[in-house]
């Protein structure tokens, strides 16, 4: 289909009675229209188009033709420039014709259109005029107060056609046409356009807008259009006059309510008038509104005498609900005032940061901005009890609001210039309870301030600081999950990057850490982790410690990351983070030239990065590594060789022991030989059908014996324990069950075992194990206690990659028998330096996408759960996903009880979670709320 069919189609349409049909079929024709002009090689001729439309303009009186024909006029004006510059008179004036058509459709088009002409050729639209440049002129210059202008009137000058008759022509529609909102956007359209040249009708057009004001009957949709002409004016014809003319609207405007148009336009008039006394009245004006809709009174100046306060009237607003408070709170936190605002900005806080509604909370929350001036100011008229108290009000808030976009807006405002009231004690308590929210934004956030904090109240923050480091490393190590490596790794990385040299004493066992994590990571392809591992690597290198010892593991890493050719963005970010770690390692140690020895390959890895890189970030930071590593004589690199080698050792065997021989014809003697037969039999794999009987049996007799066995027992476990590496995989679990069978003779005398015991876990941990392992393991634990302490890590590393698994399953039997293994283990063993692996799984299982059959017995055993632990930094991690549980009439009950054992556990530092707790029983169950 060519482009003349197309266009004899859409001109069908364009040409149709249906109205909407000819608006339509204009855009698709301004499409064709710029389509075609753009295109250089396009032979498109508009000639026939222009013609036919000029015939229905001059020779018919059918209005949908006219109509029609001024639609087509507008499109090729607009994208058929080089075509429509000789007609530009003519179809002006072919306009200009019709502007007083009997249809309303045709002279709303023809107003509309004026912009466009305007647009087009503002020089023949509105011909320059020399008085009103001279007038205009004068005017700028003039450094008089605007309240001078008051009552002044712009000379009536006479300006050039066709400008002067299109202007008194959209200055009488005013009064006559039905739709005055058009009108004035029009007016303010052409201002765009001409600037100053509209300068001689300013007073005219003001007073129009000023009886509209003053008028009874004002919709909001003409006041929006005539504040939009003003804020053109002020743009494009900045004088006093002009000013002085508008300012006298804003208290009427104010009056009538907040308005973002009307916010716009005394933002734009105080920014662009650069004269104090206007900014002051003006800006003084819309804080007594602001004030007025937020706090119910008119603003007071900071230090103002008490017996003035008394004579300022209470502001009513005239418009009500959370629209106005909404803007009213951002206008506040956004407009750039002159006057002190601080103490408004407390009290409008600590009013809105409760309400219900998340937008007001979230327009509150953003007040933190303006609470404290720029670092680069001075802090005149601070009061820092106003800005603590406040502080303490959103901390809480961070911590403990519903919406994760709240608290992530809390926590990403309270920038460098609070630091010094963050270091207090209490509000670094409360961020490092904010480290264990849900919501990984929110503790990258936290996690960035505790770093800055180390350096205003270190003896405070260390102690915690130090103990986050060792669960982020804990982490690390032992929970295998993904989500948690990238996680931890992006949070350690910032962590070390805003402490700095505070981070000094924590660098080996950091190292130590990330380096296994790294070669892990570069052999999974997890790119994620890897970039931030690098980083933080890069970071640690600089601290000052000394870090050669990791050099030879840190360059094998690096050489493997770019030996990876992937374009893929995150190779690239790989690529460039192995860079910069490259080179702070380089710089810190002082390991210049060598890494080439070192390493031949480096060379010409980096030589062949330099000639096919695309990424000209990564370009620039291999420039810096040339520079930083220096320059290799080409003699020396040519001589070097590469020598490898490696060896292995295999491990002897150890003999098995055999059992004690008791005195004949006793009753340990035939009970050892019992013992002993079936140990042989365990030992046979020919006779495995029998086993799991035989396991049964030998715990009968163990039993049996009860106390008497306790000579033998070394022997008897060193020989049961070694049947693991012998018996088939079904026979796993018999032995697993019959060892947690007899724990509670053996008792302590398992201590030595237990490495063993813990290897043989992980060895033989799988689908079909994990019962009788987790019953064996809490059996362990009673008889323990703490000194099973040293195995919990690895143990919960394999209970919790369990539980993982039942965010996705629905296996409630055997779910609920691992949960309440956590139980049991907190029960007996010191569990809260385990705190920060458990919780956030637990977390992830109290959600209402994971099924009520694996969340209810999460919710039981987390009410007992929290009886045996002290969990107050980690509540925060948990009560927000609650109060999202309480929408479920199944969990409801549940939910409650551990809300209750929350509230036992931490006594009155529980009502910083009980707004949260009752704005989400107010709104899925009132009912349920009255009743607890």
């Amino acid at each position: 289909m060519n482009q003349n069919k197309i266009i004899e189609s859409l001109l069908k349409g364009l040409y149709d009675r249906n109205i909407n049909a000819r608006t339509e079929s204009q855009k698709a024709l301004s499409i064709l229209f710029n389509l075609f002009t753009s295109k250089e090689s396009n032979n498109f001729d508009p000639e026939a188009l222009y013609k036919q439309a000029v015939v229905y303009l001059k020779q018919t009186n059918s209005a949908d033709l006219q109509h029609g024909a001024l639609l087509l006029m507008v499109s090729l004006l607009r994208n058929c420039k080089e075509y429509m510059k000789p007609k530009y008179n003519e179809v002006l004036q072919m306009f200009l014709n019709v502007k007083e058509h009997k249809s309303m459709v045709i002279r709303k088009t023809v107003i509309t259109s004026l912009p466009y002409f305007a647009q087009f050729d503002c020089d023949s639209f509105a011909p320059k005029n020399e008085e009103v440049i001279e007038s205009f002129q004068k005017d700028r210059k003039s450094i008089a107060d605007f309240a001078q202008f008051e009552h002044d009137e712009l000379t009536k000058i006479k300006c050039a056609e066709p400008f002067n008759g299109i202007m008194n022509y959209l200055i009488n529609s005013i009064k006559s046409f039905s739709d005055k909102s058009i009108v004035f956007t029009v007016i303010g359209d052409i201002t765009r356009e001409i600037k100053y040249e509209m300068y001689a009708f300013v007073e005219q057009v003001y007073v129009k807008m000023r009886e509209i004001i003053n008028s009874k009957e004002k919709k909001a949709e003409i006041l929006n259009s005539i504040m939009y002409c003003m804020e053109q004016f002020i743009i494009n014809i900045p004088v006093p006059r002009v000013f002085a003319l508008i300012h006298k609207t804003f208290p009427t405007l104010l009056e009538l309510g907040l308005s973002t148009p009307l916010v716009s336009l005394i933002n734009q008039s105080c920014t662009i008038y650069n004269n104090p006394t206007y900014r002051l009245q003006t800006q003084k004006l819309l804080l007594d509104v602001i004030c007025g809709v937020l706090l119910g009174k008119a603003f007071i100046p900071f230090g103002a005498p008490e017996h003035l306060k008394m004579f300022n009237r209470t502001i009513v607003p005239t418009v009500e609900g959370d629209d106005q408070i909404i803007l009213a709170l951002n206008t506040l936190h956004s407009f750039k005032f002159k006057h002190n605002i601080v103490p408004v900005v407390k009290e409008c806080i600590m009013k809105y940061i409760d309400n219900e509604t998340k937008k007001i909370r979230q327009e509150a929350a953003m007040l933190t901005q303006v609470l404290l001036p720029p670092i680069d100011t001075t802090k005149k008229f601070i009061s820092t009890l106003d800005v603590t108290e406040v502080l303490e009000k959103l901390l809480d808030h961070g911590l403990s609001d519903p919406e994760s976009d709240i608290r992530i807006a809390i926590m990403k405002l309270l920038d460098e210039r609070f630091d010094s009231f963050l270091a207090q004690s209490r509000n670094v308590q409360t961020l490092f309870v904010v480290l264990n929210d849900e919501n990984l934004q929110v503790r990258e956030y936290a996690i960035k301030i505790i770093g800055r904090l180390t350096h205003y109240n270190p003896a405070f923050v260390m102690p915690l600081f130090r103990k986050t480091i060792i669960r982020l490393l804990t982490q690390l190590q032992f929970i295998n999950d993904l989500k948690t490596d990238e996680q931890v790794t992006l949070l350690m990385g910032q962590l070390v990057k805003s402490s700095g040299k505070l981070t000094k004493p924590y660098v080996e066992p950091l190292l130590n850490s990330l380096l296994p994590k790294l070669e892990e990571a570069i052999n999974k392809s997890h790119s994620t982790i890897c970039i931030y591992i690098l980083n933080t690597i890069g970071d640690l290198t600089t601290i000052g410690s000394d870090s050669s010892q990791y050099t030879q593991g840190l360059m094998k890493c690096i050489i493997s990351v770019l030996q990876d050719k992937g374009n893929s963005q995150k190779k690239s970010l790989r690529r460039e983070s192995a860079l910069i770690a490259l080179g702070k390692l380089v710089r810190s140690i002082g390991y210049v030239v060598q890494p080439y020895y070192d390493y031949p390959e480096l060379l010409g890895l980096l030589i062949e990065l330099a000639s096919n890189e695309r990424n000209q970030d990564i370009k620039i930071e291999l420039i810096k590594v040339f520079g930083i590593i220096g320059a290799i004589d080409p003699y020396k690199y040519k001589l070097l060789t590469e020598t490898e080698g490696a060896n292995q050792n295999d491990d002897a065997e150890t003999v098995e022991s055999l059992l004690p021989i008791s005195q004949a014809g006793t009753e340990e003697f035939y009970a050892m030989t019992v013992i002993g037969l079936l140990l042989n039999i365990l030992r046979d794999n020919n006779l495995v059908s029998g086993h799991e009987q035989t396991v049964k049996t030998f715990v009968k007799v163990i039993c049996y014996l009860n106390r008497k066995t306790l000579p033998y027992i070394p022997q008897i476990l060193s020989l049961y324990l070694k049947l693991f590496k012998t018996c088939t995989i079904s026979v796993r679990p018999a032995l697993i069950k019959g060892l947690a069978d007899i724990m509670y003779l053996i008792e302590k005398n398992i201590r030595e075992y237990l490495p063993e015991i813990f290897t043989l876990i992980q060895e033989c941990w799988d689908d079909t194990t994990v019962l009788p392992i987790l019953q064996l393991v809490c059996e362990i634990a009673k008889v323990m206690h703490d000194e099973f302490k040293q195995y919990m890590p690895q143990m919960l590393s394999l209970i919790i990659s369990e539980l993982n698994k039942y965010v996705f399953e629905q296996n409630s039997l055997v779910f609920e028998k691992i949960i309440n293994s956590i139980v049991v283990l907190a029960e007996h063993i010191d569990f809260e330096d385990y705190l920060h692996l458990v919780i956030p799984s637990i977390s992830d299982l109290v959600n209402e996408q994971v099924h009520w059959s694996i969340v209810l017995p999460t919710l039981k055993a987390l009410y007992k759960f929290l009886q045996y632990v002290n969990a107050e930094e980690f509540i925060s991690r948990l009560v927000l996903p609650l109060t999202r549980l309480l929408q479920n009439e199944i969990l409801r009950d549940a939910t409650m009880d551990v809300f209750c054992s929350i509230a036992d556990g931490l006594g009155k530092r529980f009502l910083v979670y009980a707004p949260t707790i009752k704005f989400a029983l107010n709104k899925y169950c009132p009912k349920y709320n009255n009743q607890r």
